[in-house]
């Protein structure tokens, strides 16, 4: 006899579960290295003088933490069931 309630017949809760614990990992990973890339950029700006132009690595930090944090605001709002779908078949859109 299964252990599974009746309002999960395939047995999907714990994928799901893993998939949602997943997502946070994740989504807090990319926190921390946007963080990262924020401070890196603010050291590398400030041994440049005022009246330099941005050094190009700061713009090319900058953007990446803004890319990781959209990712992770995107996988802040992600549905639980599509990593899990993702992890068994692969990223499809």
């Amino acid at each position: 006899m299964s252990n599974h309630s009746d309002s999960d017949p395939n047995g999907s809760r714990p994928l799901q579960e893993a998939g949602s614990t997943a997502l946070q990992l994740i989504r807090a990973e990319l926190l921390r290295l946007a963080s990262r890339e924020d401070r890196l950029a603010a050291e590398e700006a400030v041994r440049a003088a005022y009246w330099e132009a941005t050094p190009p690595s700061v713009i090319s930090r900058r953007l990446a933490a803004t890319i990781l944090r959209e990712a992770a605001e995107q996988l802040s709002t992600a549905p639980a069931p599509s990593l899990a779908r993702a992890l068994t078949t692969g990223w499809s859109r």
